[in-house]
């Protein structure tokens, strides 16, 4: 798990440019809640942490897939038009976990 803790762990001490780099190099895919929210999705080889674009500047801006369940307000109409997006992969995956969650 030395990846993803060295992740959180540098994040606080880390620049702009080095934190975009991070997300470009660990982004999976991004999803939409509503019209102006993203929550980007960052695989690592431990797992998978999201980030929601507003908050690339917060001290400790990661979050789980329960986190982002429970601290977004979740359409699944929404979730389905954007799994119905997707062929396969970790975005879609998460999407139809959401939708899980939120039944």
């Amino acid at each position: 798990m030395q990846e993803l803790k060295s992740v959180v762990k540098n994040w606080e001490n880390s620049t702009h440019n080095e934190r975009n780099e991070i997300i470009n190099n660990y982004s999976k895919g991004c999803i939409e809640n509503g019209d102006n929210s993203f929550i980007e999705i960052l695989k690592f080889k431990e797992g998978i942490l999201y980030m929601d674009h507003e908050d690339i500047n917060e001290p400790q801006p990661f979050q789980t897939i329960k986190d982002i369940h429970t601290n977004y307000e979740w359409d699944n109409e929404e979730i389905i038009y954007q799994i119905e997006d997707y062929k396969d992969g970790i975005t879609k995956q998460v999407l139809q976990e959401l939708l899980e969650l939120n039944k």
